[in-house]
């Protein structure tokens, strides 16, 4: 049995949930919904060593991503111990490479 704890809903079709399962088995997977992204883009193959690649891609307006991560971060809790850390040390532990386009 689960249950859908709605984080966050736009007007524009974008909503952030996480599945709430009493399984204990169950790691209560966050789920993005986006209706009518601007694009996007599935992606699947088998790699050399016979696994499974699948990438999901979808694209949304800046405005749109910063409220998901805001009300994501207030739904965590995790705004306080955000600011424990400077912006430098936040990026030195990602693993992208500059310049991020």
């Amino acid at each position: 049995m689960s249950t859908k704890e709605w984080v966050y809903q736009s007007d524009n079709g974008t909503s952030l949930y996480q599945e709430m399962s009493f399984d204990e088995h169950n790691d209560n997977p966050a789920t993005i919904q986006i209706e009518h992204p601007k694009g996007f883009k599935v992606v699947s193959e088998e790699l050399s060593n016979g696994k499974a690649f699948i990438s999901l891609t979808a694209e949304i307006s800046v405005t749109c991503f910063d409220e998901l991560a805001i009300a994501w971060i207030k739904n965590r809790g995790i705004q306080s111990r955000l600011e424990e850390y400077t912006l430098e040390e936040l990026l030195a532990e990602c693993n992208f490479k500059w310049p991020i386009s």
